[in-house]
């Protein structure tokens, strides 16, 4: 099952962020401050693109399935459900939904 408003969120440079989110970006991520982004926030949470799993690359058969209904990539935060993104079409924003492996969905 998949859940999303289909609302584009912004993507974000590293000098978009707060002090406090760039802190944690520092803290976070060992990568020079050129090189880091960009970023989408969800639900109070900063993520990067880096850590965004192409759908086409999944090596567990799942993933075509997610490419064929438009996602471009997913982050895994349990065996049964992850975040999905969708960029938009210039690239500058982010939609993102929640996937939730069923009971009954192979």
């Amino acid at each position: 099952m998949i859940i999303t408003n289909n609302v584009p969120r912004p993507l974000l440079d590293y000098w978009d962020l707060t002090e406090n989110e760039q802190r944690f970006v520092a803290e976070t991520y060992n990568e020079p401050e050129d090189e880091r982004g960009p970023y989408f926030k969800y639900r109070d949470y900063l993520y990067t693109l880096n850590e965004i799993v192409r759908t086409t690359h999944n090596p567990y058969g799942n993933a075509t399935d997610l490419s064929d209904k438009g996602w471009d990539g997913y982050l895994a935060d349990s065996l049964w459900t992850a975040i999905l993104v969708r960029l938009t079409d210039d690239c500058d924003a982010v939609v993102i939904g929640r996937y939730q492996q069923m009971s009954n969905e192979e």
